[in-house]
């Protein structure tokens, strides 16, 4: 499972390069860098899924507070995070 997480890192940094939210080939697919502790949420209609792909994230949403590590996802359509704080950041310091 390991080797998998790797390659799905390895290849989601490809799409993002930089920091910010990125599109994709994919329609309605974007990946996200974060390279700041804070995490401003993307705004969408859309029902989202937030994958954690390294380190660990703390959503604040108006129902509480959740926290996320590696390998954990999100989906989120009713219970939107307001905004999101790096717990801890990859080898790389991005998240």
């Amino acid at each position: 499972m390991e080797n998998f997480s790797q390659k799905l890192r390895d290849e989601i940094r490809k799409l993002s390069p930089e920091e910010g939210t990125h599109k994709t080939h994919i329609p309605f697919v974007q990946t996200c860098l974060f390279t700041s502790k804070t995490i401003q949420m993307p705004i969408s209609e859309n029902p989202y899924l937030y994958m954690i792909l390294d380190g660990s994230l703390r959503l604040h949403t108006p129902s509480g507070i959740m926290d996320y590590a590696e390998g954990q996802h999100s989906v989120s359509q009713i219970d939107t995070p307001l905004f999101g704080t790096v717990l801890t950041v990859s080898e790389r310091n991005d998240f």
